[in-house]
């Protein structure tokens, strides 16, 4: 979040991780060295200073300005992937919680080890939140079998419903658990 190497987390990522040393490797395989700055016990939030001088920062956006049903992209490593994927989704709502923390939800892919994960803004670009947590549900996940349904919709030659239903097939595969929509709760970069 700024030029001289300051980076917002969630508190959960770092805290077993000791104050001094924490190794960050970047998506264009750079490596730095940081330290713990800073918790906040009341958020899920942590500050940690990396070594070295001139990052790029990203911009800030501010909770009175975001606005339920604006789309959001978040940028997240997931279980199992040394790559990092980008997921979209929006706005679901926002609110306090008890503590009187800014808080949203977004409706968006939302899995394990996104946590931390900077929350952008579509309409300005601008990081607008951290990955907290996840709610879902726990169930016995299962394959769609969709071959007998035909919805009438064809986009490019592909049924919409079915190539969902295709994806999350896959997700299955390579994970132990898929939700086509993870609620995802995020500290608004306000705090």
């Amino acid at each position: 979040v700024s030029e001289d190497g300051y980076l917002v987390t969630a508190r959960h990522v770092v805290e077993d991780l000791g104050r001094e040393n924490i190794k960050i490797q970047t998506v264009t395989n750079n490596f730095y060295t940081a330290t713990l700055a800073a918790i906040d016990e009341k958020t899920d939030l942590a500050i940690l200073k990396a070594q070295g001088e001139s990052f790029t920062a990203v911009e800030l956006g501010f909770y009175d300005n975001v606005i339920l049903g604006e789309e959001v992209g978040l940028i997240a490593y997931n279980p199992g992937f040394n790559v990092p994927l980008i997921h979209k989704g929006s706005i679901s709502a926002k609110g306090v919680d008890e503590s009187g923390t800014k808080i949203f939800t977004i409706n968006s892919f939302v899995n394990k080890g996104n946590s931390g994960s900077p929350v952008f803004s579509l309409l300005t670009g601008r990081v607008i939140g951290v990955v907290s947590a996840r709610k879902s549900e726990s169930l016995n996940r299962k394959p769609l079998n969709l071959d007998d349904y035909s919805s009438g919709l064809s986009i490019g030659n592909y049924d919409p419903l079915k190539f969902s239903a295709m994806i999350y097939n896959d997700t299955l595969e390579l994970g132990t658990e898929a939700s086509q929509v993870g609620i995802g709760i995020i500290y608004s970069i306000d705090e």
